[in-house]
C-alpha cells in the first residue's frame, strides 16, 4: 500500500558487532567495534572462520568472547557532544566555497554539552591576510568570553 510505513523489526539473531559473512569459500563471523581514539575513528575487528574454529557454532561462540573482551577494554562510545574535547577547542582553515569564493572558517567549541561558535571572513572583502587575522581576533574574542 501506498504511504503506509512498514515496521521493521530486530532480527532477533542479530548481534551487536558482530557480522556473518559468507561469501563463496569464506564462512566466518566478523566483530566489528568503531571507537574515537584522539579525535580519529579507529575500527577494532577480527574475523572467526568457520573452519579454523571446527563449526558455525563454535567461531560464533569465539567471535561473542572476543567482542565482550574487547568492550571490557575499550572506553564507551562517545556520545554527541563529544566530551573530551576541551571547551576552547578551535579550529581555522581556508575554503573555497564557490568559483572566486574563498574564506577563512573559525570554530570553536563553546561548552561541554557541544555548542560551538563559526563565523567566516570573505578573502575578496578582507584580504588574505585580513581576513586571516579577522578569524584569529574573533576566536581570541571567543576564547577571552569563555575565560580562557
Amino acid at each position: 500500500m501506498a504511504g503506509k510505513k512498514q515496521r521493521k523489526t530486530k532480527n532477533p539473531l542479530s548481534e551487536s558487532h558482530i557480522t556473518r559473512r559468507d561469501f563463496g569459500a569464506e564462512k566466518s563471523f566478523w566483530v566489528r567495534v568503531y571507537r574515537r581514539e584522539f579525535g580519529v575513528k579507529v575500527c577494532h575487528s577480527k574475523s572467526f572462520a568457520d573452519k579454523a574454529h571446527g563449526s558455525r557454532a563454535k567461531a560464533l561462540a569465539a567471535a561473542r568472547v572476543y567482542r565482550e573482551a574487547l568492550l571490557s577494554v575499550l572506553p564507551p562510545k562517545d556520545k554527541p557532544g563529544n566530551t573530551r574535547v576541551p571547551v576552547g577547542h578551535a579550529k581555522i582553515w581556508r575554503r573555497t566555497l564557490a568559483p572566486g569564493r574563498v574564506v577563512w572558517i573559525v570554530r570553536i567549541k563553546l561548552t561541554d554539552d557541544g555548542k560551538r561558535g563559526q563565523t567566516h571572513y570573505s578573502v575578496l572583502r578582507w584580504g588574505e591576510a585580513g581576513a586571516r587575522k579577522r578569524a584569529e581576533m574573533w576566536l581570541a574574542n571567543k576564547r577571552a568570553e569563555l575565560g580562557l
